[in-house]
């Protein structure tokens, strides 16, 4: 990983993740997948700025970067 790798995050609080499951498990689709998924107790600027704070104390390596298209 480079220091000039971009991440790209999925954020949601536990109540929407479980509306997005049960919608993609109900679909034609039939699976739920989603890279650097991040659950938060709330989508606020501050529970999501906190937790990218956390995750970027461990250098990101919990994610993956975005592929250059």
């Amino acid at each position: 990983m480079t220091s000039d790798s971009i991440f790209e995050l999925t954020v949601y609080d536990r109540t929407r993740l479980m509306q997005e499951v049960d919608d993609e498990l109900k679909s034609d689709r039939a699976y739920f997948a989603a890279s650097n998924l991040v659950i938060v107790p709330a989508v606020t600027k501050t529970d999501i700025s906190g937790a990218v704070e956390r995750i970027a104390r461990g250098n990101f390596s919990e994610l993956l970067p975005k592929v250059a298209e």
